[in-house]
């Protein structure tokens, strides 16, 4: 997959010379920080290359606000600029830069510099993924979910409009399969859900292990009834399932519980009551004879 830039700089010939000399990538552009944050709401690119000099707000002002936006921070900044005021350089990578091109820079030079700065972000990530993934399931881990849901109410507080709902599901008689199958069997059978789930619900949606045989789910922008027709079809379709292991073939159902952000105030909410109420309506789904979702008290 070609990797995308981001070319913030008002210089139109400045941006053309980037887009013949990197041809091979695919080269997005904005001419000020306005249109920056524009294009970001539309794309994820790989890198950005940031202009110093800049209407409105400069490039060191912009690196620094995308340095603090979770949503942006693992972008590289890679700054290109004519400018040779004495500081620059350092005040370049004080606001979260990683390079700081001087011009006129050569294609080889600027190739070099995108190369390393690019392979520098590949590296960071498969190191971050071995801390925050699953290594049984390969979906996140608990620590990480329970800081991607705090980041998720904090900006919901900020923006009532926010809306996601929280699913605690536990796999039925998961002990019986380990027990009748083997321990090697309830890994694979942990593992074939995680990928069911993944697979079945939204890509900005979040799968995490929650401990032994329990997922947490947080869908984004929808409440506890639109997240439940999901779940519940994702529940139809294991239950049709049959998981095939060492020759045996191996039937398994989940319940599932599910709050959602508005059921409390925005400012009394907090990541352990969101869990504590779909954690309390996945026990009523197991009295009731489990296999089945409760998304209230009256479920």
């Amino acid at each position: 997959m070609t990797d995308c830039i981001l070319v913030v700089d008002d210089s139109h010939l400045d941006t053309t010379v980037i887009h013949r000399l990197l041809r091979d990538y695919r080269i997005i552009s904005a001419g000020s920080g306005e249109e920056m944050w524009d294009v970001l709401d539309r794309e994820t690119p790989s890198i950005i290359l940031l202009d110093v000099i800049l209407p409105g707000e400069d490039g060191f002002e912009l690196a620094e606000k995308l340095s603090k936006d979770d949503n942006y921070a693992d972008i590289p900044i890679i700054f290109i600029t004519s400018r040779d005021t004495g500081g620059d350089v350092e005040r370049g990578f004080d606001s979260g830069g990683v390079d700081y091109i001087k011009q006129p820079y050569t294609e080889k030079e600027l190739r070099a510099r995108l190369r390393s700065a690019l392979a520098n972000k590949r590296n960071e990530r498969e190191l971050r993924e071995k801390t925050i993934i699953d290594p049984l399931t390969g979906v996140y881990n608990r620590r990480y979910f329970f800081e991607a849901l705090d980041k998720n109410i904090e900006h919901a507080r900020r923006n009532s409009r926010n809306l996601f709902a929280l699913a605690l599901i536990d796999i039925d008689h998961f002990k019986n399969i380990n027990d009748d199958h083997g321990h090697q069997a309830g890994d694979r059978v942990l593992a074939g859900l995680a990928e069911c789930l993944s697979t079945r619900i939204r890509p900005y949606d979040l799968l995490a292990r929650y401990g032994g045989e329990e997922f947490i789910i947080l869908f984004k922008d929808c409440n506890r009834a639109e997240s439940g027709e999901v779940l519940q079809r994702i529940k139809d379709f294991v239950e049709k399932t049959r998981w095939r292991i060492r020759d045996v073939d191996i039937q398994m159902t989940f319940s599932g519980g599910i709050s959602d952000f508005g059921e409390v105030s925005p400012e009394a909410i907090a990541a352990s009551e969101l869990v504590r109420i779909a954690d309390e309506r996945l026990y009523m789904a197991k009295q009731a004879g489990r296999n089945r979702i409760v998304i209230d008290c009256a479920s």
